[in-house]
């Protein structure tokens, strides 16, 4: 009892958790980020400032795997609309998210290990990174 009691009164902390995976979903991560994960009242929150997004859970790994959950969904709604229809924030956003997430199906057009090294240079060029 005194145990618990002792934990009651420990001030919970923010804490910052690399992000490198969101496995077992199929996308990569390209630029490691940190979510700050700040205690609430009941809870916590989890936060990927650069881009302004912010998800809650009931532990500190529950807010940090629904903040990965949200990202990614997104990341999936920005990308499908043109560019023109977003406004600052939304833009600002995807910018942010196309730097640190792309999906594994994107990585595997561009470095399929059976494509030919020229195939693989036509691709970059076309989608305009060389």
């Amino acid at each position: 009892m005194a145990r618990k009691v002792a934990e009651l009164t420990l001030p919970k902390q923010t804490i910052w958790v690399p992000v490198e995976s969101f496995a077992p979903e199929p996308y990569e991560v390209l630029r490691r980020f940190t979510a700050v994960v700040t205690p609430l009242e009941e809870g916590f929150e989890a936060g990927f400032y650069d881009a302004n997004i912010h998800a809650s859970g009931d532990t500190e790994q529950e807010a940090v795997e629904n903040l990965k959950s949200l990202l990614l969904d997104y990341f999936d709604r920005l990308n499908e609309l043109d560019d023109s229809v977003l406004g600052p924030e939304p833009s600002r956003q995807k910018r942010i998210l196309n730097i640190h997430i792309r999906t594994q199906k994107q990585c595997r057009e561009l470095w399929d290990c059976t494509r030919s090294r020229e195939t693989v240079i036509e691709i970059l060029g076309t989608k305009g990174l060389l």
